[in-house]
């Protein structure tokens, strides 16, 4: 039935559990599986958590979760994982980690999917140190790591500032032969902005080059960002020019490389960077203005911040 190329509509209960909108009370959601024959169908359930989870309702898929139990469901890895993956995706990190603890109690076994979910979700949130934790115990329990488990493990260190980690990570990515991709070098790059190792974040550059790995807007932004902290406003620029060509820039780009231009005093490139992107219809935001105004404010160049 229906349209071709329309999209089917959602099933009955579905649709219900998704109009009770993102913080459903457990009345609620108990009252709307109560009268659907599908409330102990383990792969109906699981549906609609997958639902929630695509519109990022993790509170909302925690209590269809707990409603279920009333109905006797017996819930399973793939359940828990679809309600962690909710988590995950709406910043839930209280929640997903709970649920997470809470699959121990019931003798749930987790996968690699649950540890990802829950690093994931950990590391979005303040509990950057429990995202590597969970990391290290999958690997003493020979849960193999792949690709999107390490990206969210290194994307923890940022956090938490550390580089030397996030380093450590991408050699045991080399060392179990998982494929390290762009994402993988970016959030290495942004613990190393964020604990301002500017050398490291170029070294990671450069070594996309050479392991032929695609650099992204992100990765040119985060080089740029690095050697603007580390006072090399010209190797700055050069990055910006030369790989950036290659890019479509945008305003983050800019507003990168011209905090670097403000940092080495540098009020006529500024200005300049600023105008090339007025010209090139390029969203501009407080930030390149104010890097602007400040590289012309020390330099005691007024007129170029006023013109």
């Amino acid at each position: 039935g229906g349209l071709p190329g329309r999209p089917r509509p959602p099933e009955p209960t579905q649709a219900a559990l998704l109009a009770l909108g993102p913080q459903p009370s457990l009345g609620e959601v108990q009252a709307v599986l109560a009268g659907s024959r599908q409330r102990k169908d383990p792969r109906a359930v699981a549906k609609w958590l997958a639902a929630l989870a695509r519109e990022r309702r993790g509170s909302a898929a925690l209590t269809v979760l707990e409603a279920t139990r009333v109905f006797n469901l017996n819930a399973n890895v793939f359940h828990y994982n679809q309600v962690l993956s909710a988590c995950e995706r709406s910043s839930h990190w209280q929640g997903g980690l709970a649920l997470f603890l809470e699959m121990s109690k019931r003798s749930v076994a987790a996968d690699n999917f649950t540890c990802s979910s829950v690093i994931g979700t950990c590391s979005k949130g303040s509990a950057w140190q429990l995202a590597l934790q969970i990391s290290r115990d999958m690997r003493r329990a020979g849960l193999k790591r792949d690709t999107v488990t390490f990206n969210t493990t290194i994307s923890a260190c940022e956090h938490g500032h550390l580089w030397a980690t996030s380093l450590a990570l991408l050699g045991e990515m080399d060392r179990d032969q998982v494929v390290r991709d762009t994402i993988s070098y970016n959030a290495a790059m942004n613990a190393c902005k964020k604990a301002e190792r500017w050398e490291a974040s170029v070294a990671l550059f450069d070594a996309m080059a050479q392991e032929r790995i695609p650099r992204s807007i992100i990765s040119l932004s985060s080089v740029i960002a690095a050697l603007g902290h580390g006072q090399h406003w010209q190797a700055a620029l050069w990055h910006f020019r030369e790989v950036g060509s290659k890019l479509r820039l945008d305003k983050v780009t800019y507003s990168c490389a011209i905090t670097a231009c403000e940092k080495g005093r540098s009020w006529e490139m500024s200005v300049a960077l600023l105008s090339e992107m007025l010209k090139r219809s390029v969203t501009t935001d407080s930030i390149s203005f104010n890097a602007a105004i400040g590289a012309c404010g020390a330099s005691s160049e007024w007129t170029g911040a006023l013109a």
